[in-house]
């Protein structure tokens, strides 16, 4: 498979609803618009994603890439699945690149791997680059070094809502680890960049973060969020507002 398009919504599918499983894409590359992946561009509604490996290189020129998924797209509160998936190929991008999926809200995800290096340039992610509210992700884990310049980090770039009043938990992140390098100038992590109102738990980082300004091993700024359980392991290096943990 080899797609070089300029259009949105690319990959091996470019949108789906229903359920996509048991698939290998490999020995292919795809370049594209804003939602771009190996193999979903955008998934909608209650659609699935289960036991999927991508291989092939994705480079996207828009908003929004992923190894696996661009995009995924809530519908009327349904609450899409995404499960037993695997990224092996690089992906390049702008802003919203993720190993597994560039952007989503209202999503489970679990058992997810990446092991290619993921670059771009505001919000990247090992895993997901943006994961908005009533999310959840368990059993995620990044092995390859992924850079960029803001809210960059080894397993999500940024997770919550900007919109964060007290008492309010947008979504939960449980069993994460990430083993690769960490580069980034501000908002540097190994587990999330920007935690806005939500709960992170059982999480760690083992690798090095490089970073310039809020620099940490596990969060790089957390907002009314929960942490609990947690450990780095990696050197975390850094000028201004740089933490261990937070």
């Amino acid at each position: 498979m080899f797609i070089n398009t300029t259009s949105t919504h690319n990959g091996l599918f470019g949108n789906s609803t229903g359920t996509v499983q048991n698939l290998l894409v490999e020995n292919s590359w795809v370049q594209g618009g804003s939602a771009t992946a190996g193999i979903m561009g955008n998934l909608k509604g209650n659609g699935s994603l289960r036991n999927l490996v991508n291989r092939a290189s994705v480079i996207g020129t828009g908003t929004v890439t992923g190894g696996i998924i661009g995009s995924y797209e809530s519908v009327y509160d349904k609450k899409g699945t995404v499960e037993n998936v695997e990224n092996q190929g690089p992906v390049t991008g702008l802003k919203n690149v993720g190993g597994i999926i560039g952007t989503g809200r209202s999503i489970k995800i679990s058992n997810a791997r990446n092991y290619a290096e993921v670059a771009g340039t505001t919000t990247v992610g090992g895993v997901v680059a943006s994961l908005g509210s009533n999310s959840e992700l368990k059993n995620a884990s990044n092995f390859a070094k992924i850079t960029g310049k803001e809210y960059i980090a080894g397993i999500v770039g940024s997770f919550g809502n900007s919109y964060c009043p007290a008492s309010t938990n947008y979504g939960t992140m449980q069993n994460v680890l990430n083993r690769g390098v960490i580069v980034g100038t501000n908002y540097a992590a190994g587990v999330v960049g920007q935690a806005l109102c939500v709960t992170i738990k059982e999480s760690a980082n083992a690798d090095s973060i490089i970073g310039n300004k809020y620099s940490a091993g596990v969060v790089g700024h957390a907002k009314r969020s929960k942490v609990e359980s947690i450990y780095n392991k990696g050197e975390v290096f850094g000028s201004i507002d740089v933490g261990g943990i937070i």
